[in-house]
C-alpha cells in the first residue's frame, strides 16, 4: 500500500508540473477532444467510473494497468451514437504476452457530421458559403500493463491523434501513466494521468488526473450474484473536477445491470444529465454491452459494444 501511495503522489506531481501554465479551467485552451471522449459501453453505464476496473479490455483507455488481469486475447468493437449527429467508432485488441504483461491496441474514429460552410460578405458580415464539410478525428492508442508484485500493477499508453476541420488538420501525441493496487479480491484502487503532451501550436491536451476505487459489496440476493460499486474523482485542467459513481449487479456470472452518475462540479446537471444506465451479457466467448445516457436538451446518447475472446 505504501508503494501505491508513493506512485500516486509521484503521478500527481507530474500532472501538476505538466499543467503549471494553466491558471484556471476556464482559461485552459485544450485541443484534440477525441482523447477525452469515452467510448466503451460498459464504463458508460457506470458513469465512466472505471479507473479502478481490472480485467476488462476497456482498461486500455481508462487505466492501462487494468489490462494485466486479462487472461486471453480479446477484441472489442463499439459504436457511440452521441449528440447532434456526432458518432464514434471504436476498435480495440488486447493480448497477453508471456512474461511481459498484457498489450492493447485501439483505434478511434470520430465523425462530427456535415456542417454548412459560411463566409464573410463585403461588409464583414457572416454569409452562407458553398457546400458542406464534415470534420472528423482519428486516434490510435498502444498500451501495456505489467505486474509489479504484491497486488500492484503499472501501465502506460502512447496515443496519437489527427483532427481535420474543413481544409485544416492538426496532429498531437500524448502519454497515459497509470497504476492499480488490489490488496484483496474484493477491493481495487486505481490512479491514472491522462493525456500528457502537447498539440500543434503548444496547446495543452485534455490533461486529467483520476483516482478511483472498485469494491464488491458484502450483500447478495442469492449465492450466484454480486454487487460492485465504482467511485471515480477526476481533476481536469480544461474543466471543473468531476465525480463518477457506478453500481453493477452481476447475476449467474453472465448477465449484468448497471447504473451510473457523473457530476461536473462546474455546473448543475439539468434534465437528468449525468445519470446513466446499462446492461451486459456474455455467452461462451462473446460479450454484448449497451449504455444509455441522457444529455439534457440534446436528447439521449447510445453506446453499444461487442467483444470476443479467443
Amino acid at each position: 500500500m505504501k508503494k501505491f501511495i508513493c506512485v500516486i503522489l509521484g503521478m500527481f506531481c507530474l500532472c501538476r508540473a505538466a499543467a503549471a501554465e494553466v491558471n484556471t479551467y476556464a482559461s485552459a485552451d485544450t485541443a484534440t477532444k477525441i482523447l477525452a471522449l469515452p467510448a466503451g459501453a460498459r464504463p458508460a453505464g457506470l458513469g465512466n467510473a472505471f479507473t479502478a476496473a481490472s480485467g476488462d479490455i476497456n482498461a486500455l483507455y481508462y487505466n492501462p494497468a487494468g489490462l494485466i488481469s486479462l487472461t486471453g486475447n480479446r477484441v472489442l468493437l463499439a459504436h457511440n451514437a452521441w449528440i447532434e449527429g456526432i458518432s464514434q467508432e471504436h476498435l480495440v485488441y488486447a493480448q497477453p504476452v508471456p512474461g511481459l504483461g498484457v498489450a492493447g491496441l485501439g483505434v478511434d474514429y470520430l465523425n462530427y457530421g456535415p456542417i454548412d460552410r459560411w463566409g464573410m460578405d463585403a461588409s464583414g458580415n457572416p454569409s452562407p458559403g458553398e457546400g458542406v464539410y464534415t470534420p472528423y478525428a482519428l486516434a490510435g492508442t498502444l498500451g501495456w500493463g505489467v505486474s509489479m508484485g504484491k497486488g500492484l500493477s503499472a501501465g502506460a499508453a502512447l496515443k496519437w491523434s489527427y483532427e481535420q476541420i474543413d481544409t485544416s488538420g492538426s496532429v498531437a501525441g500524448a502519454v497515459d501513466l497509470s497504476a492499480i493496487y488490489q490488496p484483496n479480491p474484493d477491493l481495487t484502487w486505481g490512479a491514472v494521468i491522462h493525456n500528457l503532451g502537447l498539440a500543434a501550436g503548444d496547446r495543452l491536451l485534455p490533461l486529467s488526473f483520476n483516482l478511483g476505487s472498485a469494491f464488491n459489496l458484502p450483500v447478495s440476493i442469492s449465492e450466484k450474484d454480486l454487487f460492485t460499486t465504482y467511485i471515480d474523482v477526476a481533476f481536469k485542467y480544461d474543466n471543473a473536477p468531476t465525480l463518477g459513481l457506478g453500481l453493477e449487479y452481476t447475476f449467474l456470472s453472465w448477465f449484468q445491470l448497471r447504473l451510473g452518475w457523473n457530476q461536473n462540479f462546474g455546473y448543475t446537471n439539468p434534465n437528468l444529465l449525468g445519470l446513466t444506465a446499462g446492461a451486459g451479457a456474455t455467452y461462451w466467448s462473446w460479450g454484448l454491452d449497451y449504455a444509455l445516457a441522457p444529455q439534457g436538451d440534446f436528447g439521449l446518447s447510445h453506446k453499444v459494444s461487442v467483444q470476443y475472446g479467443f
